[in-house]
């Protein structure tokens, strides 16, 4: 049998818990993709000024920095908001694979409380 501390914590993480934590993801995943969309934009229109697409300083990005060129600060920074759009979009992937995860075990917990009190051993 359950006590009913089990059943309030049961019960309770399916609604107060996981509203706030819903609530907090999702802000946080929101937030993050308009700084990743912010970052690409704004390496869109540094990067124009030196003559420089998107493609080509992703090409930059990855391949690194050669130690003996000489780069300008236009170059650099738009090469730097590149990097901080690639950090912001694997931080909204992390946030929206944790927000799924706090969906399925909500939705895991609804189904035993369902099954619990249809078996009337609630």
């Amino acid at each position: 049998m359950l006590s009913d501390k089990d059943k309030k914590r049961l019960s309770g993480v399916s609604e107060s818990y996981f509203l706030v934590s819903m609530i907090a993801l999702i802000t946080v995943t929101l937030i993050f993709a308009a700084g990743c969309i912010h970052n690409l934009y704004l390496v869109k229109i540094i990067g124009s000024v030196e003559g420089y697409g998107v493609a080509d300083i992703a090409r930059f990005w990855a391949s690194g920095v050669d130690l003996e060129g000489t780069y300008s600060g236009v170059y650099v920074m738009a090469v730097n908001r590149f990097g901080m759009a690639f950090l912001g979009l694997g931080t909204v992937v992390i946030s929206g694979i944790c927000t799924w995860g706090v969906y399925a075990v909500r939705q895991r917990n609804m189904k035993v409380v369902q099954a619990l009190k249809d078996s009337g051993a609630w």
